[in-house]
């Protein structure tokens, strides 16, 4: 709880990247600001260590803990899900979302986290920025976003690439440390491809160093990558950012206040100001909060949820954006086989691309490239048709050869609503344009033939149409519009309907290119809650 004494000015609900990229610019023009956050602390990350390697971790007698959990959690089958959302101390970020918001779907994944930090706690960490053609359907611009950008990138510690291939795809940073650099057989990929990168350019291919929010040196009392490869399980160096490390930078400032486990199950409008209503269950309200403003930092589905119950618009269908994604997988055949897991690698993303696709609806399609040997062989064990011991053996074989991409498209092949009900249960449904699956592997085919000259094969039958919603790319259901009709927001993120209620999270997004989405939330949240304190004396 926050003290008696502590009256707030603005109210953020929400502890993720939008929630503490709002509170800086208020906290630092002197508002008292109170976060609400529903989740209880981030989940012990099962005991990683600073001096643990992936290979030392595999060879250790921590390895079934850690990761295949204490109660044998990693083989519960969980349909679509990725590797990382399959960690066993992860699964238990994810294991009240759907209950809290009673949330049903159909063909869609739906993944949510009520932790300290939110989703960031598990993300990849990977960042690129819009371009002005990126936000042709928003109502601002990137010199809107520019500044913002620019503080967030600052805060977080990016590292990557002024001047590869893809520099201008993920957008120029000033303050940009060094990238990471690619390992194993992804490192032989990059240097392939430099030698004939304008045989890739003409077939319209660019492939790059990574934009991650991951540090390669250290920045503001959090270490630089030391390359374990655990980034799939945890980061004990705090290499890769999450939002509760700025919280912990926000809980210095005495006009900040921070309520865990309050789920926010209500928001009441009254003359001049909202009511929250604050649960410790699903069943019994602990508190009422009262302020005249209201951030909406919870989530795509979270934010959207609290706008259509205030406002009484139910069993009517919002839009939910998400990207469309595939799986494949590439071989490296003159990579050893066999060959044991390097002690320094990187278990995150080695490469991004990016594929032109001039005869699509699109301008193109992007996707990172990952080091299969770093993925859990138990993900390869359903290909191999041999018994578990044998197919073990074969799958830890081959791993070292081949390399994993995902590939993504924009929302416009997307087809995905939400709908509340008067009873407050969220409804989601999924669905893809008829062309998304054949625009998936033309984007990956195309990749291929490239690749194919450079020595490296995608494996026939192996590109994969992810589930609906895998993609954990949420957006729009709120969406900020030029003139907003009610339940939608203007460009400055106020909702209609609703004055002095703002969106800054995912569901503020007018659409999803296919770029990874968090860092322009960021900026968006910025860029928002800096007009709110610039707008009102404190």
């Amino acid at each position: 709880m926050q003290p008696s004494t502590f009256e707030p000015q603005v109210v953020i609900i929400g502890s993720g990247p939008a929630g503490v990229s709002a509170a800086f610019p208020l906290v630092e023009k002197g508002f008292r600001v109170l976060m609400l956050n529903a989740g209880r602390e981030t989940p012990d990350l099962s005991g990683l260590e600073e001096q643990d390697t992936l290979r030392r971790l595999r060879e250790s007698s921590r390895f079934w803990k850690i990761m295949v959990g204490e109660q044998y959690e990693r083989f519960e089958k969980v349909d679509g899900a990725s590797p990382r959302y399959q960690v066993p101390s992860y699964r238990r970020a994810f294991a009240e979302f759907k209950q809290r918001y009673a949330i049903s779907t159909d063909n869609f994944a739906v993944y949510g986290s009520l932790a300290r930090g939110g989703l960031s706690n598990v993300w990849g960490t990977g960042v690129s920025r819009f371009d002005d053609e990126d936000l042709a359907e928003f109502p601002i611009s990137l010199n809107d976003l520019r500044r913002s950008y620019q503080c967030v990138v600052q805060r977080i510690g990016v590292s990557g690439a002024n001047d590869d291939d893809l520099s201008a795809f993920h957008g120029h940073e000033e303050s940009l440390q060094p990238p990471l650099t690619p390992t194993g057989n992804a490192r032989l990929l990059y240097r392939r491809y430099r030698t004939r990168s304008r045989l890739a350019h003409r077939h319209g291919i660019f492939i790059g160093h990574n934009r991650m929010a991951t540090l390669s040196r250290n920045h503001q009392g959090r270490q630089g990558c030391v390359t374990c490869g655990l980034c799939t399980y945890g980061c004990a160096s705090m290499s890769m950012w999450s939002a509760k490390y700025d919280l912990v930078k926000l809980l210095q400032f005495p006009n900040f206040s921070y309520q865990g486990n309050a789920f926010v199950s209500y928001m009441r409008r009254l003359e001049t100001s909202y009511m929250i209503g604050v649960y410790s269950d699903q069943r019994r309200v602990i508190e009422e909060v009262k302020t005249k403003q209201v951030i909406l930092a919870s989530g795509t589905i979270g934010s959207a949820k609290l706008v259509m119950d205030t406002l009484k618009i139910y069993d009517e269908n919002r839009t939910l954006l998400t990207n469309p994604m595939a799986a494949f997988a590439l071989s490296v055949p003159r990579w050893r086989i066999g060959n044991l897991i390097d002690e320094d690698v990187l278990g995150s993303s080695q490469l991004s691309y990016c594929v032109a696709t001039p005869e699509s609806i699109e301008r193109y399609a992007s996707g990172y490239i990952f080091l299969a040997d770093t993925i859990s062989t138990t993900e390869f064990l359903t290909y191999v048709p041999f018994a578990y011991p044998l197919s073990r053996r074969i799958a830890r074989r081959l791993q070292p050869i081949l390399l994993i991409g995902t590939c993504l498209l924009g929302s416009s092949y997307g087809r995905s609503t939400m709908r509340l009900s008067s009873s407050g249960d969220v409804e989601i449904r999924g669905g893809y344009a008829s062309t998304a699956e054949s625009a998936l592997k033309t984007a990956i085919n195309r990749l291929a033939g490239v690749l194919m000259r450079f020595g490296v094969y995608l494996i026939p039958g192996s590109i994969n149409l992810s589930e609906i919603g895998e993609d954990v790319h949420y957006a729009g259901t709120v969406p900020m519009r030029a003139e907003p009709r009610i339940g939608e927001a203007n460009p400055q993120g106020e909702v209609q309907g609703l004055p002095g209620v703002y969106v800054v999270d995912g569901s503020a997004l007018t659409a999803l290119p296919s770029k990874l989405h968090t860092l322009t939330i960021m900026a968006n949240a910025d860029r928002i809650a800096t007009a709110i304190a610039a707008a009102q004396p404190c």
